[in-house]
Parts: structure tokens; sequence; C-alpha cells
């Protein structure tokens, strides 16, 4: 898949982990299943644009931050919210770093 898919993805599981939901709990949410999400957020797959409409009204996001850049602080940011989800630093900082790859 294309490295915009692959941010897309990561896009999506930073959001996902800002709101304290795992995998399973959101893609029961908005319809599909647990593997299908899960290929989303690796970048194995396109999110199809119904996908992304479920997301932005399950995630209370706008359309246009799944397109959006993440930068290094964000990712910081998600990651002091977050310590209790199971993602640490060093997985969203190894996010961070595969989003620069991707440019």
């Amino acid at each position: 898949m294309s490295d915009r898919i692959k941010m897309i993805g990561n896009k999506i599981r930073l959001m996902r982990v800002s709101k304290g939901l795992s995998q399973q709990s959101l893609a029961k949410e908005i319809g599909i299943t647990q593997a299908h999400f899960s290929n989303i957020e690796n970048g194995r797959c396109n999110a199809t644009i119904d996908v992304l409409l479920r997301l932005h009204d399950s995630l209370q996001t706008p359309m246009a931050a799944f397109f959006e850049e993440i930068d290094e602080q964000d990712s910081m940011s998600l990651a002091k919210q977050n310590k209790s989800s199971g993602i640490d630093v060093d997985d969203l900082l190894a996010v961070l770093q595969l989003l620069k790859q991707a440019k």
C-alpha cells in the first residue's frame, strides 16, 4: 500500500488511542471486523469513504483530521494522555518515524 494509506492508518490509530478505545470496540461501533480495522490501521488496506465517515462520527473528529500530518509534539501529547492505554512514548515515536519516512 502507499505511504499515504499508511499515514492515514497511523492517524486513525493515534485518534483511537487518544480516545482510550480498543480496536475491537471501535470496529464494532463502526460495523467492521477487528481484523479489517487492524488492516486499515496498519496500512494494509484502504479505508473507504463510508468507513471514514463512520470513524468521523464515532471519534467526533473533523474529516480533515484523517489527512493532516502528525508531528512529534502531537505524538508526545498523545503519549502523555494515554499512559494507561498500553501504548507508550516509544510506540508513538516509532509511528512518527514511519510517517517522516513516508514523506
